[in-house]
């Protein structure tokens, strides 16, 4: 597993702010009702260039203010998308303690016995937007890689969540450019700008241990058959949201969680 792999497709849209109101990437978004903040992300990249650009450019000093306004104007489209609690009894202290669970009341911690445990989880994460584009071979698919990497549900969501960001990167980037026909190779840019970045911040925070830690969520991707030919073709292995995930299952499996 590399934090450099192969091409695949871009970042979605974000959210703009309100017409001739703050339009720099740090400003704060006020409370909108949902019809309201979808309207706002449909908009972004006219309303709020800036935002737009930050948000799209991990190398942009504003990048992680940029995009934690997007997050949050999706949280506001969406709100129907996040997870609920419920209050349980943690076996181990007998203590009452708030756990999420999914739209089935399964918690999210547990690893599902079966690829069809995740189907609620890969419904949750993907917006009414695109709900009539990812059809049920697409979700099975996704639904046996979760398995067989032995995700949580909470893990599942996550991933489940970068697949679909992907998925409308690439679609926003062949709707700019299907005249010329760049998408494929500004995704592939993209991609590569992402790992190096990826590999950059892993670097400074794995230390010493970069080169093992990468070795194995490599072997945790080489025991989920195809998992990494989907990484390679979407790009995701250079997703450092990605590399962490995988990370946190291979710390998880040796014990160190």
């Amino acid at each position: 597993m590399t934090a450099e792999s192969t091409p695949a497709s871009p970042a979605p849209a974000p959210a703009p702010g309100p017409p001739g109101g703050n339009t720099e990437p740090g400003g704060a978004e006020p409370a909108l009702t949902p019809e309201a903040a979808r309207e706002r992300i449909a908009a972004l990249k006219l309303d709020q260039p800036d935002l737009y650009a930050a948000y799209h450019n991990p190398r942009d000093r504003s990048h992680e203010t940029a995009k934690a306004r997007v997050t949050a104007l999706f949280a506001q489209a969406y709100p129907e998308k996040g997870p609920t609690t419920e209050t349980r009894t943690d076996p181990a202290t007998g203590v009452p303690i708030k756990v999420p669970v999914d739209a089935q009341g399964a918690a999210f911690d547990e690893v599902p016995a079966t690829a069809e445990g995740y189907s609620a989880v890969i419904d949750d994460s993907i917006p009414p937007t695109l709900d009539g584009k990812i059809d049920a071979a697409d979700r099975q698919a996704a639904a046996c890689h979760f398995r067989a990497l032995g995700l949580t549900r909470g893990e599942a969501r996550e991933l489940s969540g970068y697949m679909v960001s992907r998925g409308a990167q690439f679609d926003a980037l062949q709707r700019e450019h299907h005249l010329s026909g760049r998408a494929p190779a500004l995704a592939a840019e993209r991609v590569q700008r992402q790992g190096q970045v990826a590999a950059k911040k892993l670097q400074a925070d794995w230390g010493d241990g970069y080169d093992g830690r990468m070795e194995q969520a490599k072997a945790v991707v080489d025991g989920a058959p195809g998992f990494g030919r989907f990484l390679a073709e979407t790009g995701l292995g250079n997703h450092e949201g990605v590399i962490r995930l995988l990370d946190r299952v291979a710390q998880r499996r040796a014990g160190k969680q």
